[in-house]
C-alpha cells in the first residue's frame, strides 16, 4: 500500500466511505461517511493506517453511508453533519454525534475548511445543498464538498440526483474536478451532462458486489467513460487508493478480498499505474 496516498475508497459493501489526507500531513485525516458494515470500515482503517479523524463528513443520513457511525465517534475531532429531512423520523443525525461528545456543525453552502496553504495541503469548500425550508428526503440533504488535497481536486456528491445536481450546473458556474465520487453508487438518477462538464479524469465508484439496485448503471459507467475517466469501483478493485506523484495521478488497489488479506496478512498482486496528469480544477 502507498504511504503517500491522498485520497482512499473504502470497500465497505453497498455503502460509501472515503478517505482523504494530505500526504505531507498524514495524521489529518478526513473521512467521509462510514458505510454500514462496522468491520469492514475498521479494517480500511487498519489498512490505511487511521488511527483518528480530524473531520468526520456524514452525507446525509441513510444507513448505508452512516451505519457504522459507531466505529468512528470515539476516534473523530469534530463532524460536519446534513439539513435534517422530512424523511428523518428517528433522533437527528447531529445529536446523535454531540451525545458522543464530538462537536457537529451543519454544512452550509460556502462553509470552508481545512489547512492553510489549500493549493498545499488540504482544503474543502460545502457546494450543496441548496438551502430550502424543509427537504423531502434524506438523499436530497446530500452535502456536496470540493476537497483540493496535495494539488488535486476531488468531487464528493453524496447520493445526490438529477434534481440535486442541476443547480450545481446553473448557479455560481459549474463545479470542476480532477476526480469524482460518482453519485449514489452509480445510480441511474443523474442530471444529464453533468459528468461531461466536470473535466474528471478518474471516476470513484462505491458499491456492493451484490445489490439489488442495479448499481452502477452500465449506461452512466459507459458515459463517465466517454467522458475521459478512468472508472474505479469497490466492487471489482476493493479498497482503492489515489496517489498524486509529481502531478501525476496512480491508483492502488487491495483487491475483491481486501478484509481477508489484511487479516491474513497474505498479499496478493496489487495494481500500481499512471492514470493522467493531474489538472487541478476550479470552481467558478
Amino acid at each position: 500500500m502507498p504511504g503517500d496516498w491522498a485520497v482512499a475508497a473504502c470497500d465497505v459493501g453497498q455503502g460509501d466511505a472515503v478517505l482523504v489526507r494530505d500526504p505531507e500531513r498524514p495524521e489529518q485525516v478526513m473521512l467521509v461517511d462510514t458505510g454500514d458494515d462496522e468491520a469492514a470500515l475498521e479494517t480500511c482503517l487498519a489498512l490505511f493506517g487511521v488511527t483518528r479523524v480530524a473531520l468526520l463528513v456524514l452525507s446525509h443520513d441513510h444507513r448505508d453511508h452512516v451505519g457504522a457511525l459507531g466505529a468512528v465517534l470515539s476516534i473523530s475531532e469534530a463532524a460536519l453533519v446534513p439539513p435534517e429531512s422530512a424523511e428523518n423520523t428517528g433522533m437527528p443525525l447531529a445529536e446523535r454525534v454531540r451525545r458522543a461528545g464530538v462537536t457537529a456543525v451543519t454544512g452550509e453552502i460556502g462553509m470552508t475548511g481545512g489547512s492553510a496553504p489549500a493549493a498545499a495541503g488540504l482544503g474543502w469548500e460545502v457546494l450543496g445543498p441548496q438551502p430550502l425550508e424543509s427537504y423531502p428526503d434524506e438523499n436530497s440533504t446530500s452535502l456536496v464538498l470540493r476537497v483540493t488535497v496535495a494539488g488535486v481536486s476531488l468531487l464528493l456528491l453524496g447520493d445526490t440526483g438529477g434534481p440535486e445536481q442541476v443547480p450545481l450546473m446553473r448557479e455560481g458556474g459549474r463545479p470542476t474536478a480532477d476526480v469524482v465520487k460518482v453519485a449514489h453508487h452509480g445510480s441511474k438518477n443523474q442530471a444529464a451532462g453533468f459528468y461531461d462538464v466536470l473535466g474528471s479524469r478518474v471516476a470513484l465508484i462505491s458499491v456492493g458486489a451484490e445489490n439489488r439496485y442495479g448499481h452502477p448503471n452500465p449506461q452512466l459507467v459507459d458515459t463517465i467513460t466517454a467522458a475521459g475517466n478512468v472508472v474505479l469501483r469497490t466492487d471489482e478493485l476493493g479498497s482503492v487508493a489515489i496517489t498524486v506523484r509529481q502531478g501525476e495521478l496512480g491508483y492502488w488497489n487491495a483487491g475483491r478480498r481486501s478484509s481477508a488479506v489484511l487479516r491474513s496478512g497474505t498479499g496478493t498482486r496489487k495494481n500500481s499505474m499512471s492514470l493522467c496528469p493531474a489538472k487541478p480544477g476550479k470552481y467558478r
